[in-house]
C-alpha cells in the first residue's frame, strides 16, 4: 500500500500535520531490536489540538535500515515514561526483567 493511500482519510478530513515539524517527538518505547532483527519504536507529538500518536520498525535491508511498518494515530493521552527492555535491578519481591506488555 503507498503511503497517499495510507493517509489519505487524514486528507480528505484536513488534518494537518505541519505543526509536528517544529516539535520533538516524546518516545514511549525506546528504539529496540525485537527478536525479528527489527528495530521497533513509538512515541507522540504533543501537538495542539490533536496529538499525533506514532509506531515505527525499521528491518535491516543492504547494510541500512528500511522502514517496515508505520502506524500513526490522533487522540489524546498523557505522556508516559519511556519503556525499555533491558532488566531492571532492583530490591524487593516482584522486580522482574519483563517488558510492560508482558504483563
Amino acid at each position: 500500500m503507498r503511503l497517499a493511500e495510507s493517509f489519505a482519510q487524514q486528507r480528505r478530513d484536513n488534518i494537518d500535520l505541519s505543526g509536528v515539524a517544529a516539535i520533538d517527538p516524546q518516545l514511549t518505547l525506546l528504539p529496540q531490536i525485537e527478536a525479528n532483527g527489527m528495530i521497533h519504536m513509538a512515541g507522540f507529538f504533543p501537538s495542539v489540538p490533536t496529538q499525533v500518536n506514532f509506531e515505527l520498525a525499521y528491518a535491516p535491508a543492504g547494510g541500512r535500515w528500511r522502514l517496515f511498518a508505520l502506524s500513526v494515530s490522533f487522540g489524546q493521552a498523557a505522556p508516559t515514561a519511556p519503556q525499555s527492555l533491558a532488566p531492571r535491578r532492583a530490591s524487593g519481591i516482584g522486580a522482574r526483567g519483563r517488558r510492560a506488555s508482558e504483563g
